[in-house]
């Protein structure tokens, strides 16, 4: 077995997991964000805002990672 396939499957889950946050938990909440009034936001926009900071911090991190295990794949090649 390759030392780096190990990096190089813990890089592609990461970035599935990236991926399946995205499309799962951000994007629905940018698409809601679009229809709302600015003068009057829907009932519970609040709690929608702070959900959506800690999917992307999960994503966020998701992504650091992804690129951490790609790096160390190629480090060992």
């Amino acid at each position: 077995m390759h030392p780096g396939l190990v990096f190089r499957c813990a890089g592609l889950f990461a970035l599935l997991v990236f991926i399946s946050i995205t499309l799962g938990g951000t994007v629905p909440i940018n698409q809601a964000a679009l229809t709302w009034n600015a003068a009057e936001p829907p009932e519970g926009w609040q709690a929608m805002i702070n959900r959506w900071e800690r999917l992307d911090t999960a994503r966020t991190w998701a992504a650091i990672a992804a690129f951490l295990f790609f790096l160390a794949a190629a480090a060992l090649r």
